[in-house]
Order: C-alpha cells, then sequence, then structure tokens
C-alpha cells in the first residue's frame, strides 16, 4: 500500500513539472528579442537570492574574474539571508564559495545598466517585466542558453530546501547554461 509520504513528492514533482512546460511554451510563444552578441554586464535573477542567481554569479565571476561587471538578486528579498548549508556545500564542488553572500532584492542591482538579465524561471522574467518592461529585449530564461538537450524545459527549479542531490544537479544545469552563454 503507498503511503502519503510518498504520494506527496511525487504529486508536487509533477505539479512542477506541468508548470515547467506550460512557462517553457508561454516563453517560446512569446519570443525573445535578445541579440546582443558582446555582453558586458549581467545580472541573475531568482525568488530569493540565496541559491540559484547567488551560485549563477559566483560562478560566473570565477570564471570571467573581472573582465565583465556580474551581480544577482532576488524578486522576493524582504531582509538580507544567507545562503543554506546545502548550496554552500554544494558550491564547493564547482569551486564557488557562497560563505559570505547575502540575499539582495531587485533594487540592489544595475538593472539598467545591465546587458542581459538572466532569470532562472519564467515568474522571474514576468516580475522583473512587471516592473521594468522596458527591459523586455534583455530578460532572458538563463537556461535558454543551454545546450539543446538540456534547455526543453526552461525553468531552473528552485533546489531550496531540496537536500543535497537536488542542489548538485540545479547548479550543473546553471553551470551548463553560463558556459556555453559565454563559452568559458
Amino acid at each position: 500500500m503507498l503511503s502519503l509520504r510518498k504520494i506527496v513528492p511525487v504529486k508536487k514533482n509533477v505539479k512542477r513539472f506541468i508548470r515547467n512546460v506550460h512557462e517553457t511554451i508561454k516563453y517560446k510563444i512569446k519570443g525573445n528579442q535578445f541579440t546582443r552578441t558582446h555582453i558586458n554586464h549581467v545580472v541573475f535573477v531568482c525568488k530569493g537570492n540565496i541559491c540559484r542567481s547567488a551560485f549563477a554569479e559566483f560562478y560566473l565571476k570565477s570564471k570571467v574574474n573581472e573582465l565583465i561587471k556580474v551581480e544577482s538578486c532576488g524578486i522576493e528579498v524582504d531582509k538580507e539571508m544567507p545562503s543554506p548549508h546545502d548550496a554552500i556545500q554544494v558550491s564547493k564542488e564547482f569551486n564557488v564559495d557562497l560563505k559570505h553572500h547575502m540575499s539582495k532584492d531587485l533594487r540592489s542591482c544595475n538593472l539598467e545598466d545591465a546587458d542581459i538579465i538572466a532569470c532562472m524561471e519564467y515568474f522571474h522574467v514576468e516580475s522583473v517585466l512587471g516592473k521594468f518592461p522596458n527591459f523586455k529585449n534583455k530578460t532572458v530564461l538563463l537556461r535558454q542558453f543551454s545546450s539543446w538537450n538540456n534547455r526543453i524545459l526552461l525553468n531552473i527549479d528552485d533546489p531550496y530546501e531540496g537536500g543535497y542531490q537536488t542542489y548538485k544537479k540545479c547548479f550543473q544545469i546553471i553551470t551548463n547554461a553560463i558556459d556555453r552563454m559565454y563559452k568559458v
């Protein structure tokens, strides 16, 4: 007999998958006008700026040194928060140190001067464009830069409280997209 403990995570994953498919289709239908070939300033955006966008910021900084300006922020940040323990531990496998990172909100980043605003999920794109509609041509989903087999679905799901392997899978998706975006 199936227990509720086994059913609830499956139901949650199915819901997340269906939302991801729906949002990927919406994003592709709306189209993206991003055409820049040279990027001097990138801002990564996620929900809380403690896992995904923070990791992306520090990963890219480790690859390009100070050649370009790299920032990250969250759309739902009420106060500064550190990265979770699992995020800090997994990031070390990618030579990234999140130990001293503190979350920042959208107002803390210079979105105006950014060449690209790379979001982790479609609702982050909608949130940024809801506040800054004139940034349509530079607001994208980061995963669209991944190799074709890694961009069938474009959202990069939040690993928060998902455990070590969930963070590792998430950070692998992010590194794949960034490596292809910058060919590092």
